[in-house]
């Protein structure tokens, strides 16, 4: 179960490793603040930002994972002793192969706008799931939504997946803070601190 501490949490995901050419940074900040509202504040900063408090997470783009990574893995967060560390993979050139596996025309390395704004909403997509990995403080997956292993290809690029939900636990915090907040606005008074 999600920490309550980890809603409304401004969490600061810096780029630690060039940016591939064909990923749109700031369509792929767009698209993981999409996924993760309204369950926290999400900033993705270039390299050299300091942030101003909340929590930071690195996202480096590598073409290889971790040696523990799963074989067909398109991101990878390490654990040490059961806790994730604050850094997490990418691997661009894994998730071109499924972008690439479809209907639509492969992009292979081009740069074109189509390619570049299903790359980058790929990415955004793999991204959030190690974010979730890291905030939640867990390793295993859930049987449907974002933290499913093995996100699909429709998953990564239907501009609007049906199946890209939030985690259980944090809709249920979610839940459960707007009810809290609705009965504070009813009786005019603010949350107990019991």
């Amino acid at each position: 179960m999600p920490e309550l501490s980890a809603l409304g949490v401004a969490v600061h995901l810096l780029i630690a490793t060039p940016v591939p050419a064909d990923v749109d940074l700031v369509m792929m900040a767009a698209e993981l603040r999409r996924i993760w509202q309204p369950a926290l504040t999400l900033t993705v900063d270039a390299p050299g930002t300091v942030p101003d408090g909340g929590r930071t997470i690195w996202l480096r783009f590598a073409d290889t994972l971790g040696p523990d990574a799963h074989a067909r893995a398109l991101g990878w967060t390490p654990f040490t002793e059961g806790r994730p560390g604050a850094v997490i993979t990418i691997s661009p050139s894994r998730i071109r192969v499924v972008v690439a596996h479809g209907p639509s025309r492969p992009c292979g390395r081009r740069t074109g706008s189509g390619c570049v704004t299903r790359l980058s909403r790929a990415v955004a997509r793999v991204a959030a799931h190690e974010v979730g990995h890291v905030l939640l403080g867990a390793a295993g997956h859930d049987r449907s939504g974002l933290m499913r292993a093995g996100l699909d290809r429709n998953e990564l690029l239907d501009p609007e997946p049906a199946g890209l939900t939030l985690p259980a636990g944090i809709r249920n915090l979610l839940r459960d803070r707007k009810a809290l907040e609705a009965r504070a606005g009813r009786t005019g008074q603010g949350p107990s601190s019991q």
